[in-house]
Formats: structure tokens, C-alpha cells, sequence
């Protein structure tokens, strides 16, 4: 009698599948946690965290334009809100994860059970999902609906529920990746001429699908002064960042040079002018220039070799087996999560994926005739051209072509099962390997990230965990990097700036000088460098050079009003050190006409009025001060002086009580709390107050206690 396989039941092995995927990320989260990247958000992560976090504070309607489509960000918005940290949101995507495995396999067993056995446990523990699962990116909520819909389209039996459940999660696809919209497409077209459904399905799948994105485009239209825009605003940006002339140079735009260069030479061009104050403070407005960008990928591909030439470049980069998503080169990352660095290889032949790739595409093309005939097959086979177009179409990074690996590794078991004898057909699959899989062949693709970036960004990641000297380390790694093999990189690398900031923690503010003179040199004449330099002279006793670098700062920088005020208080509080105190009065009073919310400013202009005689305006000055900015210690205990010198001790006394709950280490002001108390006839505790303030160095209480205390 023939055995049967113990476990029958497809919810029991969607279970076993379930629990294998929990245990695979549990092993890997408890690795991540010693990586440098863990919890460490970077580029993309932090635009989808800010909004999440501007959501999760101001509400639903967030009142800017969206740069990503905006439904991951609500996801975060909505577990930012309930209280759940950035650990706890990794969690919840890990949860998706585990879901979307036991998904896969439930939707797969109607075209091949064993395929679909092998596919969800590759997909279970399948390292680069794991990878992601672990970051702030809209891919995990991507690759959970597209498991879905791949389960509503292949099981659902009702053509009602069917219609209705796969154009609310096409919609919510959408406005999660604008991509989506080459799939509603296509499938609406399926519908009309495949399935030969009646006129109401296709009308009510259309109806539902497109209600999602039409809601976005009505919001965006409306909140950006009737200019309309697609469901996000970087669609054109990436049209043009990937079919544009110099497709290198567009490709190849760094993190820094993105901002600082690449945009506002876009807007120049396009003759847009915008003021920074006028808009979120992190914001700028890409979509002004859509429009632009659009027209400019025209005329750029109006001349037939640039197509042509992306064509092949983008093809290739799509169909080469390189598992390294954009910001991050996962082959250096690996080395720091033992779960990746052996399930995955990039030194020659890049595995896993590999494996995959190659064998799904001979699988496509072989049986491409059977499989236009079987609808679940054709439905597999639109979803794989949705997700692996836009990378030809817009330049895509691996990480947003990841939901089609499900379906790639499906396709290629497949082949396996099938032609896993037939030596023609996986010659062909170990030559397309050597010729598109290999490190040899990656040198043909047109981006790349530069290893000094990456580790910088491993750099950044340790600095935030307070582990300093890794941190130290892995910026002279990047360094002499750039030093030996892109030393132009050096105008946009954070490398410098952030040595300077090691060196100022650890107290040697000359190397930090150092280091950013370094930066300088190198191009780097940013706003930022000379106002952290000026910091850096003034906190040396070097005034004049730190006026200097102040009154640079104020050269560079335009629209942030919050910087340009911190940086006239800053030459505020150097003024008052070489004593001419009718320019720091001016340098105060323009920080407080530049930003009105600057308390500190406020506060010392109340100082300097007060040292000055001027005791009413400086009172004036200080409540704004502790208005704006209750736990600034100076205000307090200057308001204080200032009602002592009024004859008002009894006001001062609570003054100089809250200065000393924010600063229980401030001698200054336990003598004044003294003296106080002794002026009104109230000496218990007075001289607790003076022998904590002598013992803190402040000398004249110890002739106060000599009078008062033996």
C-alpha cells in the first residue's frame, strides 16, 4: 500500500510554513540587533518615517504633497500613533512577512502543489525578504498586498468577491507604488478580452481600482494650489533619473549631491523659485518641475540612440541576478548578520537568486503558449511583467522588483521539476548565469553604490548606537577610499563632518576644526560647516575666528530661518565675549526678527539689557524667553536677578528654585538663592545653599558662609 504524505490539510501546512518563517526571523532579528543598520534608518526610510510621525501627530490629512505614494506612510502613521517604536514596527512588518508565506503557498496549490510547497518555504526564509522586513521601506506593505492578491486572484471562487477584493488591494497597491498602475491596466484589459466578463465586472473593478488614487490626486490638487499631480510626485522625477541623456550621471547622483546640486539645478533650469520658509521645513517641491521633467525625458529620447541604449542598460540591470537594493550594498551589509552572510554570495556567482532568475525566464519562454492558455498561469505571468517592468521602464532599484522573486521562484521550480533532466535546457541556464549572473558581469551595470558610501553609512549606524571607536574606524575606512579610488567624491562626502563630530564628543574640538577645514577644502562650503566651525573657534577661546565663520554662515545660507537665526545668535554670544555689546544687541535683535521662536536669543538679549541697566526691557525679554523656552536654566535665573535688582525678592525666589530643578548643578544660583533668602530674614537652608555653591567653585559664597554659617 502506497504511504501518503503525513499532512494533507493545506491550512496545516500553511501553518508548518508559518512557524518555519517565524523562526527564520527570529534567528535573524537576534543576529541584526549587533549590525550597525539595525533600527538605523537611512534616505528613503527617513522621508516614510517623518511623514509617519507628522501623520501619527497632526493627523490624517497630511497637509503636503506626497513625494512617495502616501499609503505606507499612513501604515507607520498608524503604529506611530497606538505608541509602537521602531523595534516594535519591524515586528508588525515581520508579521506581514510570516502572513504573506503562509499566503503564497495557499494561493499556489491550484496550479502545482509541490511547487507551491517549495516556493513558500524558499520565500519563508529567503534572506534579502528578511532584509527588508527589517527597514522603513513601502516594499513590505507592497509585497504583503501583492501575496494577496495573488491568493484572491487564483482562489476566491465568487466573481463578485473576486472582482471587488482584487480592485480594492489593486487600489491600495497603487497608492503604494504608482507602478501598480501597468497592472490595472493590463488586467483590465484581461477582463474585457481574456475572461470575456460582462460589462458590470469590469466597470466596478475599474471603479474601485482607480477610487484610491483619484482620492490622492483630489488632496494633492488640492494642497498644492490647484497644481494637479499623479498619486506621487517623484513618477516624473524617476521617468527622467532614468531616461535621461547622461543616464550615468542621473543614476549615479549621491545622497548629497542629490540636494545640493542635482534638484536645484532642475529648478533653475525649469525657472522655479520657491523660499523654504514657505513649506515644511524638510520639504522641497519636486512636483513643480513635473511637468518639466516630462517634457525634457521627451526631447531627451527624441533622438534614438538614448532610448535605445537605456533599453539595453536598464534591461540588463533588471534581469542581472544582483540581490543589492538601492542605499545599501548588501554584499559589504552581509558581513554584519551571520544569516546573510551564509545564505548569501556575491563574490562571483550571486546566490540565492541566481539560481532563480535565469531558469524562470527559460520557463517563460518555453512554455509561454501553454501559459497564455491556463487564466492562473496568465495571471502570474501579467503580475511578474508588473513588477519587473517599471525597472525598464523608470530605472527601479532590486529592491522595488522584489515582489516579483515569489513569482520568479515559482516559475523556476517549475523549470526544475520539468526540465531538471534535459541537458539543452540547463546548458542554456548555467551560460545565461556565466554571462548575466556573475561579478564579472555586474561591471557592465550602470549604477553602483561606492563602497566609502556604504561605509559611511555603516559609520553613522555604530555613532548611533555610542559605539565611537567602530564608528572611527569605519570613517578612515571610507576615507582612504576615497582618497585611493574616488577622490571626488570627497566635495559630497558626510565623511569629514561627521570625524568632527567623533573628535567634539570626545573633547578635541582643534581636530575637529580639523576635520572640518578638511571639508571645506574639499568643496564642501556648506552653511552647516562654517556655522559648526564658528561653534567649534568659540568653544576654543577663538573669537575672531569664530566671528568669521559666523558671518560666512550667514552668506550661504537663504531660506531656513532657524538656522539663520541660531547663526546671529551665535555672533550674538561671541560679540559679548570680545565685549562690544552694541553689535551682540544687534545680533540678537535680528535672531529674533528671523525666527521669533528662538528663546535662547531672547533670553540674552534680556541679559545683555540687564547687565546694561535697562532692568524693565530685560524682564520684558526673559518672560518671552521662558515663554517660548521653559527649560532654559539662564532665563530663570536671570529673571531673577533682574527682580532682585527691582527690589522684588519674593519673585525672584521661585525663579531661582526652577532654574535649579533644570540645573541642579548651578553654583551661580544657589548663592543667589541664598542671599535672597537672607535679604528677606529666611535663613533655613541658606547655608546648605552657600556651601553647595562654594563647593561648586563659585568663591564668593565662602566669605558668605564665614559670615553667616560658623
Amino acid at each position: 500500500m502506497k504511504k501518503k504524505f503525513p499532512v494533507e490539510n493545506p491550512l496545516v501546512i500553511s501553518l508548518i510554513i508559518v512557524v518555519i518563517a517565524t523562526l527564520a526571523r527570529l534567528l535573524y532579528f537576534s543576529l541584526d540587533k549587533a549590525s550597525p543598520l539595525f533600527l538605523h534608518p537611512i534616505l528613503d526610510e527617513t522621508e516614510f518615517l517623518r511623514i509617519g510621525k507628522h501623520i501619527a501627530e497632526n493627523g490624517p490629512f497630511y497637509p503636503y504633497h506626497f513625494l512617495h505614494p502616501p499609503l505606507y506612510s499612513y501604515f507607520l502613521g498608524i503604529l506611530t500613533a497606538i505608541g509602537l517604536s521602531l523595534k516594535g514596527i519591524v515586528i508588525i512588518q515581520f508579521m506581514l512577512g510570516i502572513l504573506a508565506s503562509g499566503i503564497l503557498y495557499l494561493a499556489l496549490i491550484k496550479i502545482n502543489k509541490t511547487a507551491a510547497l517549495i516556493t513558500a518555504l524558499i520565500w519563508a526564509i529567503y534572506p534579502l525578504e528578511l532584509f527588508v522586513e527589517s527597514k522603513f521601506l513601502s516594499e513590505n506593505l507592497y509585497i504583503f498586498l501583492s501575496i494577496s492578491l495573488i491568493y484572491v486572484l487564483l482562489q476566491v471562487k465568487h466573481k463578485w468577491l473576486n472582482i471587488i477584493l482584487s480592485a480594492v488591494i489593486t487600489g491600495l497597491l497603487i497608492i503604494t507604488k504608482t507602478q501598480f498602475l501597468l497592472f490595472f491596466i493590463a488586467w483590465f484589459f484581461l477582463l474585457i478580452f481574456r475572461f470575456k466578463e460582462s460589462r458590470k465586472y469590469v466597470l466596478t473593478f475599474a471603479a474601485i481600482g482607480l477610487l484610491f488614487p483619484f482620492f490622492i490626486v483630489v488632496h494633492n490638487y488640492a494642497k498644492t494650489d490647484g497644481k494637479l499631480i499623479s498619486v506621487s510626485s517623484n513618477g516624473p522625477m524617476n521617468l527622467y533619473i532614468g531616461n535621461s541623456n547622461d543616464i550615468h550621471e542621473t543614476l549615479n547622483i549621491r545622497p548629497s549631491k542629490w540636494s545640493e546640486d542635482f534638484f536645484p539645478s532642475l529648478y533653475d533650469e525649469a525657472g522655479v523659485q520657491f523660499f523654504r520658509n514657505e513649506t515644511d521645513p524638510n520639504e522641497t517641491y519636486p512636483y513643480l518641475i513635473n511637468s518639466f521633467l516630462l517634457k525634457k525625458t521627451w526631447k531627451d529620447n527624441l533622438k534614438l540612440g538614448v532610448p535605445l541604449k537605456n533599453i539595453f542598460l536598464k534591461t540588463l540591470a533588471t534581469f542581472h541576478a544582483s540581490e543589492t537594493p538601492r542605499n545599501y550594498d548588501l554584499y559589504e551589509y552581509k558581513k554584519f548578520n551571520s544569516y546573510l552572510n551564509n545564505s548569501i554570495s556575491g563574490k562571483f556567482i550571486f546566490f540565492p537568486l541566481i539560481l532563480f532568475m535565469y531558469a524562470a525566464l527559460i520557463y517563460v519562454f518555453v512554455k509561454r503558449k501553454q501559459i497564455i492558455r491556463d487564466n492562473s498561469l496568465l495571471v502570474f505571468l501579467v503580475l511578474l511583467i508588473a513588477h519587473l517592468l517599471p525597472s525598464i521602464l523608470f530605472f527601479n532599484a532590486f529592491r522595488y522588483r522584489l515582489t516579483a522573486v515569489p513569482i520568479i521562484i515559482f516559475f523556476a521550480i517549475l523549470f526544475y521539476q520539468e526540465f531538471g533532466k534535459d541537458f539543452k535546457k540547463q546548458t542554456v541556464h548555467i551560460v545565461l548565469i556565466l554571462l548575466l549572473g556573475t561579478s564579472i558581469s555586474s561591471g557592465m551595470l550602470v549604477q553602483h553604490i561606492p563602497k566609502h558610501e556604504s561605509y559611511d553609512t555603516f559609520a553613522d549606524g555604530f555613532l548611533e548606537k555610542g559605539k565611537t571607536k567602530t564608528a572611527d574606524k569605519y570613517y578612515n575606512k571610507a576615507l582612504a577610499i576615497m582618497e585611493k579610488e574616488d577622490p571626488e567624491a570627497a566635495e559630497h562626502s558626510r565623511t569629514f563632518e561627521q570625524k568632527a563630530l567623533l573628535a567634539e564628543k570626545e573633547g578635541d574640538y582643534q581636530k575637529a576644526i580639523t576635520y572640518l577645514d578638511q571639508a571645506i577644502e574639499a568643496g564642501q562650503n556648506t552653511m552647516l560647516n562654517f556655522y559648526n566651525r564658528a561653534s567649534l573657534k568659540y568653544k576654543k577661546g577663538d573669537f575672531q575666528g569664530a566671528l568669521a565663520d559666523y558671518t560666512q554662515a550667514l552668506q550661504l545660507e537663504k531660506f531656513d530661518l532657524k538656522k539663520l537665526s541660531s547663526t546671529w545668535y551665535g555672533m550674538g554670544i561671541t560679540h559679548i565675549k570680545l565685549q562690544d555689546y552694541d553689535a551682540a544687541m544687534n545680533d540678537f535683535t535680528q535672531a529674533i526678527i528671523t525666527d521669533s521662536s528662538n528663546g535662547k536669543a531672547w533670553a540674552n538679549r534680556g541679559i545683555l539689557k540687564g547687565q546694561l541697566g535697562d532692568f524693565i526691557n530685560a524682564l520684558a525679554d526673559l518672560n518671552t524667553s521662558i515663554d517660548i523656552e521653559p527649560g532654559y536654566d539662564k532665563a530663570y535665573c536671570n529673571r531673577g536677578i533682574a527682580y532682585l535688582t527691582l527690589g522684588q525678592p519674593n519673585q525672584a525666589l521661585p525663579d531661582f528654585n526652577i532654574a535649579l530643578e533644570i540645573n541642579p548643578n548651578y553654583a551661580q544660583v544657589y548663592f543667589l538663592r541664598a542671599m535672597t533668602n537672607l535679604d528677606i530674614g529666611q535663613k533655613e537652608g541658606t547655608c546648605d545653599d552657600l556651601r553647595r555653591a562654594y563647593q561648586m567653585g563659585f568663591q564668593a559664597a565662602g566669605q558668605e558662609i564665614e559670615k553667616h554659617c560658623e
